[in-house]
């Protein structure tokens, strides 16, 4: 068995875990030890229950590990785009395929960045799918606003024109909220983050 985790094993143990399966049933199924298996949820943050571990016959404490695999905290920060994982990816890839002179660390890390990148490229995508929902949505309610300012206008009826002045107010509350707490901006998109080839 390949000593680096595939994001389908990990993925495989997070389940497990979730459905309870003994200790001894996970190893059984990612063909890895006992030790490996620990270390591996420890370092992903999850916790194997006491009785997983129970059916097992194994007490050992998971959080034992945790202070040789704790990260200190991350920060938020801006997403980088497509074409910045990419070029990060590839220089990882490029030590990787000449280790010599590199630590066992080094190339961990590489390895660790390449792994990091797949994720992060497919978790993108699913992003920009949303946030172009998102800006719909806001292009939307910015349609309205043009509507109802020209139906307010053109209003005779002071009953109407009170309904109408309430549903500008709304939306434009919607709006703001929107960009305050989002960036979105009516008719105006933000920079798509998938775009990999540059002008």
């Amino acid at each position: 068995m390949c000593p680096y985790w595939k994001f389908e094993e990990e993925t495989t143990l997070k389940k497990m875990i979730e459905e309870d399966k003994s200790l001894e049933e996970i190893c059984k199924t990612l063909r890895r030890s006992r030790e490996a298996v620990i270390l591996k949820a420890t370092r992903l943050g999850l916790e194997i229950p006491e009785k997983c571990l129970a059916k097992n016959g194994d007490k050992k404490d998971v959080k034992s590990h945790a202070t040789t695999t704790t990260l200190p905290a991350i920060k938020p920060r801006e997403l980088i785009t497509m074409k910045e994982m990419m070029e990060t990816m590839l220089g990882a890839l490029d030590r990787l395929q000449n280790p010599q002179g590199l630590s066992n660390l080094e190339l961990k890390r590489c390895r660790a960045i390449v792994s990091c990148a797949r994720v992060y490229m497919s978790m993108l995508e699913k992003f920009t799918e949303w946030t172009h929902f998102e800006q719909e949505m806001v292009d939307l309610h910015g349609q309205n606003l043009i509507i109802f300012k020209q139906l307010f206008q053109e209003a005779k009826d002071p009953a109407q024109r009170a309904e109408f002045e309430q549903n500008i107010k709304e939306i434009e509350k919607t709006l703001e909220e929107d960009k305050k707490d989002y960036g979105y901006v009516p008719f105006r998109k933000k920079p798509d983050l998938m775009v990999v080839d540059t002008p």
